[in-house]
């Protein structure tokens, strides 16, 4: 047992490794984000405020002519903080793409770490397994006392999957939203001070510099592509289809990031030309936050098709060991708590759930942390999601 135990924690240990270089690399590229980001923004801010002054010192106060002395240091300013600002502008585009790419890689690794865990798992639970199987032997030469306990573990059936499924459905936080930082651009708010001709000139730029990703990335997917319809139709070519279809997808993310930060400028460049904004279902799924220096973190939530990786997590019942066993994994006899009404269908997808229609009425028995809810229909019991019923008071 004792070496059962170290060797799974060896096992364990190098996954662990790998998912915290990935957090920590996340964290990096996320604070590098937010630097470049907040002194874009800075910049853009003083070079408004010179360019109102350096208005006010042309036009002279109270009749008196303009001090050029005055004139010249606010240009150089001016100067110096448009040459800062066209490197942070750099900066902050390289940043942001590499805020997407560990993000990315955050999520293979958590996903490849809950992979090879579930597989450590599954292979320490096998090995319990065949040591009570032996421990049952043993017990079976023993006195008769203890032939109904030998029997049970002798025919004791584990089911990893549904032991795990059980597990994420009654512990679970549920689904696990991915969320992709976009460009924020000082001129895209029209609420921040900047003159109307520099805002647009901003705009074009930006959009400019996006359509250019866009198209680089489009043109990287292409060739992918080719790659791997070539390696499919010669078998004999060297290439590894996974790394390319992990390529692939990182390339979909990207092109996902560079249009939806287009959409954006183009959007505001639509407003301050009164046009109509262009109308995008990526955008619908996209938020904005505020730190206190009124700086923006724009995050557009990824669907699973988009990730091109099923995050969702099935549920089924566990078996039970015996009648007299009061383990967490057994379901509980449960009273009556109220009824509610169906709003829309549900079709069951396993063991422990129950379908409904709109219009059902059902017997509610328990309601859930996790938002589902144990309920009777018909002389079935089983779960179904809370936010498909009304409940009646």
């Amino acid at each position: 047992m004792k070496i059962l135990v170290e060797n799974n924690n060896k096992s364990r240990k190098p996954v662990e490794i790998k998912v915290d270089k990935a957090v920590r690399n996340f964290a990096d590229k996320k604070a590098e984000d937010y630097k470049y980001r907040s002194r874009c923004f800075q910049l853009v801010k003083e070079i408004e405020k010179c360019m109102y002054s350096l208005d006010e010192a042309q036009k002279g106060v109270a009749g008196k002519p303009p001090n050029s002395k005055e004139i010249q240091k606010i240009e150089a300013q001016i100067s110096k903080s448009r040459e800062q600002l066209d490197k942070s502008e750099s900066k902050f585009h390289k940043a942001c793409s590499s805020f997407e790419l560990a993000r990315q890689d955050w999520q293979t690794e958590t996903l490849d770490a809950c992979n090879q865990m579930q597989l450590i798992e599954s292979d320490r639970l096998s090995q319990l397994e065949q040591l009570i199987k032996k421990i049952s032997l043993q017990m079976s030469l023993m006195s008769k006392k203890m032939l109904k306990i030998s029997d049970v573990y002798e025919h004791l059936d584990l089911n990893v999957q549904q032991d795990i499924r059980l597990a994420c459905k009654k512990y679970g936080t549920g689904p696990t939203e991915h969320m992709m930082h976009l460009y924020d651009i000082y001129a895209e708010n029209t609420k921040n001070m900047m003159n109307k001709d520099r805002r647009i000139e901003s705009l074009r730029k930006w959009a400019h510099m996006f359509q250019t990703d866009v198209t680089a990335q489009v043109k990287a997917r292409q060739g992918l592509e080719k790659v791997k319809l070539f390696s499919k139709e010669n078998p004999n070519f060297n290439s590894n289809e996974a790394d390319v279809d992990l390529k692939l997808e990182s390339v979909r993310l990207l092109q996902i990031l560079y249009e939806t930060s287009l959409l954006k400028i183009e959007s505001a460049l639509a407003e301050l030309n009164q046009q109509s904004k262009p109308v995008s279902e990526m955008l619908s799924r996209t938020s904005t936050t505020y730190d206190r220096q009124g700086v923006p973190c724009t995050s557009i939530r990824l669907d699973e098709c988009e990730l091109g990786v099923n995050t969702s997590v099935a549920s089924a019942a566990s078996p039970t060991i015996s009648p007299d066993d009061d383990s967490d994994w057994d379901d509980e006899p449960a009273k009556l708590i109220s009824k509610c009404t169906a709003k829309f269908d549900f079709k069951s997808s396993h063991d422990d759930e129950i379908t409904i229609q709109a219009g059902d009425q059902i017997e509610i028995l328990e309601k859930r942390d996790d938002g589902w809810w144990r309920g009777k229909l018909d002389d079935k019991i089983g779960l179904f999601p809370s936010t498909y019923v009304n409940e009646i008071i």
